[in-house]
């Protein structure tokens, strides 16, 4: 029976890397989820309606442009 060796994925550079670079995209991409919308009650003083406006412009391009990817994959 042969012997397999464990060795971490940490010690791979690209993967440090990789993974790192996600981090950051991911932590970025939730400040941002959280800041534009609060800016915009605190220094605009948007309303209700402006708030579910600036959602659904945030959720559009998301839905369209996955709608058409999604049948050109296919």
């Amino acid at each position: 029976m042969a012997k397999t060796t464990s060795s971490s994925l940490w010690r791979n550079r690209d993967f440090c890397k990789l993974w790192m670079a996600q981090t950051i995209s991911t932590i970025g991409s939730k400040v941002s989820f959280l800041a534009l919308p609060l800016t915009a009650v605190l220094v605009l003083d948007a309303t209700p309606a402006q708030m579910g406006y600036l959602s659904a412009a945030g959720a559009l391009p998301g839905l369209l442009l996955g709608l058409f990817a999604g049948v050109w994959v296919d």
